[in-house]
């Protein structure tokens, strides 16, 4: 059998071996009857795990290699629960309550049930994307004929199912990759065993199940081929406009969520509101309910993101009172200057010299800059007379500062003197 091309590098790590995937031809689209076959991938040695059981010890991402640029195929929130199957350097395969959701082409597929499907064939791939791209390598395990899964989603429901892909779940015992570091072990006394099936009930009540196409059988009919219920193949393969709308809609919204999923600013809000439109359009349809479980997966990602949100302003609120109580401490310590809070203004009394003759601007200087500009409106000062001291000023401010601090075009407050007092005598003259 014609087995699709690919290319496997191994990547030596400092526990072991790195099973990576760094190229894999693109296969033709003839090549897609291929995705079954009957050999066997070549797989590194595997270390056994200590663990059984481990608990993630953050939300973390489960991928199909045991790379960082793995494509994500599930995640996981803090504290989830994980069997562990092997161990590869610094990467764990495990097994998540939930299953790990995969592609599979649905030529070997066939409806079970409702919302469950047969496989047919033998060593069938699952892939982590709906194609055969360089990026989709496969899981190390293979699917074998007759196993049951649940489907989850259709790749383009307007296309016949042996040339669509579908989403479905894995079997139990298939395995994603996970960092080492993003997991940690079960709290003393845990049963893991026990807690995963606890949550793998959980899980698998809220799964959405779509219902595949039946397959129809053909007899000899006027007016062409029909099914065993009567109806005519091609009346029945053929979608209502209102069907068309409804799986466009719907594949539109899934479309939307895994771009929301792949990315780092993801915007849930627009896909909350695809997959509400494509619910008020046709409740009834086929994939409702599995939009109903979108919808509230999608709800608790954007609380998420909102409470991440609230994180970040509580740290901003923080910062700023961090700064408020730095500045009330620092004029707690000036308050030990015994001249403190008796003026407004305080420095050395320096005639401005670009200001004109006719009408001389006087500024205050402290630690070499200008902290207030000096007037007496009353004249019952003249400044001339104490340029050169260190004085302190009280009256009224009659302008506030203007411009930012240090730049050519700012200037201090100015300060209409009605009490003056001399604090250190004149700067000797250089």
């Amino acid at each position: 059998m014609h087995l699709l091309p690919y290319r496997l590098v191994h990547l030596c790590a400092a526990q072991g071996l790195l099973l990576a995937a760094s190229a894999w031809a693109q296969a033709p689209a003839s090549a897609l009857a291929q995705e079954s076959t009957t050999a066997e991938s070549s797989i590194a040695p595997a270390t056994k795990p200590k663990l059984e059981h481990v608990r993630a010890t953050t939300a973390a991402k489960l991928t199909n290699l045991p790379d960082p640029t793995g494509i994500v195929l599930a995640t996981v929130e803090k504290d989830a629960v994980l069997r562990v199957a092997e161990v590869r350097g610094t990467w764990l395969a495990v097994e998540p309550a939930a299953g790990i959701p995969v592609w599979i082409y649905g030529k070997y597929l066939v409806a079970e049930g409702q919302g469950d499907a047969k496989v047919q064939g033998a060593n069938v791939r699952m892939r982590p994307l709906p194609n055969t791209s360089a990026e989709s390598y496969p899981l190390q395990q293979l699917l074998k004929g007759g196993e049951v899964l649940r489907v989850l989603a259709r790749g383009d429901a307007n296309k016949p199912l042996s040339e669509d892909w579908v989403k479905v779940l894995a079997p139990s015992g298939t395995t994603a990759w996970i960092e080492a570091s993003k997991v940690g072990a079960l709290p003393a006394g845990g049963d893991g065993a026990a807690l995963l099936a606890a949550e793998r009930a959980s899980a698998f009540a809220k799964m959405p199940r779509v219902v595949l196409p039946a397959a129809t059988t053909k007899v000899a009919a006027a007016g062409g081929e029909t099914s065993a219920s009567g109806t005519t193949a091609a009346a029945a393969a053929k979608p209502s406009n209102a069907s068309k709308s409804q799986d466009t809609g719907f594949a539109q919204a899934e479309a939307l969520y895994e771009v929301a999923r792949a990315s780092s600013t993801p915007d849930w809000a627009a896909v909350k509101t695809a997959y509400e439109a494509c619910l008020a359009a046709n409740p009834k349809a086929a994939s409702a309910e599995t939009v109903r479980v979108r919808l509230e997966e999608v709800e608790l990602r954007m609380e998420v993101v909102q409470l991440e949100a609230d994180k970040k302003l509580r740290e901003q609120e923080r910062e700023s009172q961090l700064s408020e109580a730095k500045r009330r401490l620092a004029a707690a310590s000036l308050s030990q200057d015994p001249l403190w809070g008796r003026f407004q203004a305080r420095g050395w009394l320096e005639l401005d010299p670009t200001s004109e003759k006719a009408a001389p601007r006087y500024v205050l200087r402290f630690g070499g800059k200008a902290v207030a500009e000096v007037v007496c409106a009353t004249g019952r000062f003249d400044l001339s007379q104490y340029a050169g001291y260190e004085i302190g000023v009280m009256g009224t401010i009659v302008r506030g500062a203007i411009g930012e601090a240090g730049t050519t075009s700012a200037r201090p407050m100015r300060v209409d003197a009605a009490r003056l007092e001399v604090i250190s005598g004149r700067i000797a003259k250089r």
